[in-house]
């Protein structure tokens, strides 16, 4: 509830560097081409556990035998999919469950605030502090600090010096590391992003169909 960032501590600060080398994969990568993905372990509300993999869209048109190509330690992998696949065609995301048992040792945890009325969340997350992991290429990931300055029909608003272009920014809580939302847009003064667990409820509706 403070108008400054708040201070980082050193576990956090590594923890952060963790994830800006280890947490974000490319997806069937060719040459220079490829998209940017992560995983984040999800729980339903029966308490059952699953990994998701969020990517672009454009994944979509480009798996073959069930699987996907990672790179993981600049080493290709295939991952094999699930049977769930959500398209989310208004931010140009895709959701893909994963089968369990692939050794994919770094994933995002949710931080958990779905069960909260939207007056909670507001309170909760109002004044924050947050961070951005920034992935331009692999060569160029960066983190940016910010605050959210208000929560508006379920839309994250944050003040931040985030003016990079790329669609792939992940908002984190600086409190525990854990993934809040993704960003939407960069085009104005306050930015905005939208919940992740918001997305990541339609996936487990659909899977529970």
């Amino acid at each position: 509830m403070e108008r400054y960032l708040k201070p980082v501590t050193k576990a956090c600060t590594k923890k952060i560097s963790e994830q800006m080398e280890n947490y974000l994969y490319r997806i069937n990568e060719k040459e220079e081409n490829y998209e940017i993905g992560y995983f984040i372990r999800v729980k339903d509300k029966n308490n059952r556990s699953y990994l998701v993999l969020v990517t672009s869209q454009n994944v979509l048109e480009d798996f073959h035998n069930n699987s996907l190509k990672i790179t993981i330690d600049n080493k290709p992998k295939a991952i094999q999919l699930g049977d769930i696949r959500y398209e989310i065609k208004k931010y140009g995301k895709a959701i893909f469950e994963i089968k369990e048992n692939q050794d994919i040792k770094y994933y995002f945890e949710i931080d958990e605030n779905k069960h909260k009325s939207e007056l909670e969340i507001n309170k909760y997350y109002y004044k924050e502090s947050i961070y951005i992991i920034n992935y331009d290429n692999k060569d160029n990931i960066s983190v940016l600090y910010g605050i959210i300055n208000d929560i508006y029909k379920k839309q994250i608003k944050y003040l931040s010096n985030n003016t990079s272009d790329t669609k792939d920014n992940i908002i984190l809580n600086l409190n525990n590391n854990k993934i809040i939302g993704m960003d939407i847009n960069k085009s104005k003064e306050v930015k905005n992003g939208i919940f992740i667990h918001d997305l990541i409820d339609r996936f487990i509706y659909e899977k529970n169909q």
